[in-house]
């Protein structure tokens, strides 16, 4: 899409480019999310449909070229539509395949190897005649992998269970808008840089333009992939905010601050590129549609790159160079930027702590078994319920204090306090934590105080030994210990939730130590790890 006027016409620019690239983007957006949302909960038949279209879109982009105008420019715009249900096959694939801790690794790997070859094919003289059969080709290893099945995992969300609160739709939200104005920034500087470039015959700051942003992208998905995409969304937006320093002493002196302009921009704007084609991501465990939640950061990348492509068509000049105003107003909506996702780390971080005191407080109530739903058997957990519930009406109520809540029981026996168990009830009764403030009459410092301390304990709450025949298994086949958790778990036949709550830890955890145990032991499904077990004790006997 980039390469179109490039080699069509000798000119690769935002802002003054033709309008076929932009159609070209807002079509492949608008098939993508066609395909994703349609076959949301289908990627099998969407991988059929796939091996159909993509050999059309292939000879399409090797031969629009050759072909007599409106021609040509008829199958430019249908290329992305018949090569849309293979870019959304693979790039679930992609995702749901990958490796434990490689997952964003993966994913940011194919996307940074094909701005590289981007970037070399746009290097060089070639032809258009001849230029378009390299993408062509490229697209065969996609039309080849189409076919390979790829179910929804057993334990997948059924539709009904899927639920964004009002808050978090605005959060989402703002952080769409703040990121297209960021990302807007960030083409600005990188146009400025690379247009340096060729202005000045200069092959490094082009290729300085080019090339960072992807290798930032693979160093924040290895950053995330370990566990500290916290540290890697501070990094990436404080480089992005002395960019944006860098760039306006640029507007002031020149060329003085271009190589440093140059890495703060690559490392630093790059991030909000990597944000855009990742973020969605975190949302897929508990998507109704996983194969549209996983081409969503596809979408939006192309929807964004729609909208810079003819940016000097509904924004004013002034927005579109280097200057005070567009990037002090880039550097407020960065700050506001940080501000909801550090809002949305920090209510995920409540959410999680929230679902582990639950559990922990079920867990705790009886002897220590799988959790099971049928009340009738669990009286003592009824109670226990009950107190959350009233935990919860007192949590709604103008200003109820914590009379109207019954006795609350503790919820892990000579761990908690007696202030630290009334904070962990009002946590799992969805209370902020301004609200637990007012309502235990305590300072903001005291209850991050008291809500860091819960945490700590809940995470050094302790795990249950695995037996002898366990460890026997784990021995053989080389399981690690998260590993062998789980073959205790599915051999007492607990859903992923209810391993979650026992071990304290989240979801999408469980179901990759599943799939890693399960491919292990050479298993095919869950269901199987009882009776294999027990078909080992027999054969041992």
């Amino acid at each position: 899409m980039y390469g179109h006027d490039n080699f069509m016409y000798q000119n690769m620019n935002y802002y003054t480019g033709s309008w076929y690239p932009f159609f070209f983007m807002a079509l492949f957006a608008l098939a993508v999310g066609l395909c994703s949302f349609r076959y949301g909960r289908a990627p099998d038949r969407l991988g059929q449909i796939a091996f159909y279209t993509t050999p059309v879109a292939i000879v399409i982009t090797a031969v629009f070229a050759l072909l007599p105008q409106p021609f040509g420019s008829l199958l430019y715009a249908l290329a992305p539509v018949c090569m849309a249900p293979a870019i959304t096959r693979r790039v679930y694939g992609v995702i749901r395949t990958a490796e434990p801790g490689r997952r964003l690794t993966s994913y940011v790997s194919a996307i940074a190897v094909c701005i590289t070859a981007f970037t070399v094919w746009t290097l060089f003289a070639i032809p258009k005649e001849l230029a378009y059969l390299i993408p062509a080709l490229l697209a065969l290893p996609a039309w080849l992998g189409v076919r390979r099945n790829l179910p929804l995992p057993e334990d997948a969300p059924a539709a009904k269970e899927f639920r964004l609160s009002h808050q978090l739709l605005l959060a989402l939200a703002a952080i769409v808008v703040l990121l297209f104005w960021l990302d807007l920034t960030h083409a600005v500087i990188h146009t400025n840089i690379v247009a340096t470039g060729s202005a000045t015959a200069s092959l490094l700051y082009t290729l300085l333009g080019w090339i960072i942003p992807p290798a930032g992208y693979l160093i924040y998905a290895v950053i995330s992939d370990q566990g500290h995409e916290r540290a890697g969304f501070i990094c990436g937006m404080s480089l992005f905010l002395v960019a944006m320093l860098f760039a306006l002493l640029q507007a002031e002196t020149k060329d003085t601050v271009l190589l440093p302009l140059a890495l703060a921009d690559g490392f630093g704007g790059g991030y909000t590129e990597y944000f855009i084609w990742t973020f969605p991501i975190h949302f897929l465990i508990s998507a109704r549609r996983p194969v549209f939640v996983a081409s969503l950061g596809v979408i939006m990348n192309l929807i964004s790159s729609a909208y810079l492509w003819k940016a000097d068509v509904w924004l004013p000049d002034e927005f579109l160079h280097l200057n005070m105003p567009a990037l002090v107003s880039s550097a407020i909506a960065a700050v506001l930027f940080v501000m909801v996702v550090h809002f949305l780390f920090e209510r995920h971080r409540e959410k999680t702590l929230s679902a582990a005191l639950h559990a922990l407080l079920l867990n705790h109530a009886a002897a220590p078994q799988p959790i099971r739903c049928r009340e009738d058997e669990q009286p003592e957990r009824q109670a226990i319920a009950e107190t959350a519930a009233a935990a919860e009406v007192a949590a709604n109520q103008e200003d109820p204090g914590l009379a109207e809540i019954p006795s609350p029981p503790v919820i892990i026996d000579a761990v908690f306090t007696a202030l630290e168990n009334q904070v962990a009830l009002l946590l799992i009764a969805g209370c902020s934590r301004r609200d637990i403030s007012r309502k235990l009459a305590l300072t903001s410092e005291e209850v991050n105080n008291y809500i860091n301390a819960i945490r700590a304990k809940v995470n050094d709450a302790g795990e249950p030994e695995p037996d002898l025949i366990n460890a026997s298994i784990a021995s053989e086949f080389g399981l690690t210990r998260r590993e062998t958790d789980m073959l205790r778990c599915l051999r007492l036949n607990m859903t992923n939730a209810e391993i979650a709550g026992e071990l304290f830890i989240s979801e999408e955890t469980v179901r990759i130590h599943v799939r890693n145990l399960l491919k292990k032991l050479g298993l095919e499904n869950r269901r199987n790890v009882s009776a294999w077990v027990e078909g080992l004790k027999d054969n041992a006997g």
